[in-house]
């Protein structure tokens, strides 16, 4: 599993092939995290900043870290081609000898004048703020979408949608899925419908911890989503060509 800052790093990523993605949404370690990486082989990717190595020493103080990687210096995650990306994967280190170097960094940077951690900030150049969405203006009405025959649910695809939603419960969060049912990544409820608008294809199912709303569902649509799983949902089924599963149909 490969765990980054923020959700524009899950994006990047996801556009470039790369699966098991799962953001910490801020310097602050989610227990998840922790949880997480009693289970599973943890790989800690950073921007290649003074910030990278704030955060990736927040990480190894509270989770079983395995492997650590950075962007090239000045870069950050998210803004990585695809082959820098697989250049930084390969050259990954064991966290010993991550927290071997940031110990040698600290004791370099003990003698020299003090140095202004440069986190990353919440906007960043080039990019629109965030808004929060329940303030957003409600969207025009639409025109009731034409019914279609939705897909029907396999038996190895309604387990498969079942044990990832009871995993989710508490968590908060949402799990996006290929069509093999493989996790793309997983990102906070409150950033999942930006990062389905990011996403235009790929995504064959969404699993959430949360009620379906009209928000969701639109992202859904745009990015070619096939199912919608979630605890309950506020949307009609035939009201949307997105197929909406709630955990009692499970």
């Amino acid at each position: 599993v490969i765990v980054v800052e923020g959700r524009a790093d899950v994006v990047n990523l996801l556009k470039h092939g790369f699966k098991n993605v799962i953001a910490m949404n801020g310097t602050q370690v989610p227990p998840t995290i922790g949880e997480l990486s009693q289970k599973k082989d943890i790989v800690v990717f950073v921007d290649g900043d003074r910030g990278g190595n704030l955060i990736l020493k927040e990480v190894l103080a509270v989770a079983e870290v395995d492997f650590v990687t950075k962007a090239p210096d000045g870069k950050e995650v998210e803004e990585l081609a695809k082959k820098e990306i697989h250049k930084a994967l390969r050259s990954r280190i064991t966290a010993e000898q991550a927290k071997l170097e940031l110990a040698a960094m600290n004791t370099s940077e003990s003698i020299r004048k003090p140095m202004i951690a440069s986190v990353r900030p919440q906007g960043r150049p080039g990019m629109p703020p965030r808004r929060d969405m329940r303030d957003a203006p409600r969207p025009p009405m639409r025109p009731a979408p034409v019914p279609v025959a939705k897909k029907p649910v396999n038996p190895a695809e309604k387990e498969k949608f079942e044990a990832v939603l009871t995993d989710l419960i508490g968590t908060r969060g949402a799990c996006l899925l290929d069509e093999k049912l493989g996790v793309l990544g997983k990102v906070p409820l409150a950033e999942l419908p930006s990062t389905l608008s990011s996403l235009t294809s790929g995504v064959y199912a969404v699993v959430l911890d949360e009620s379906i709303d009209t928000n969701v569902v639109q992202a859904a649509e745009k990015a070619h989503v096939k199912h919608l799983i979630g605890m309950d949902s506020k949307v009609k089924p035939t009201d949307t060509q997105v197929n909406i599963i709630t955990s009692a149909e499970l």
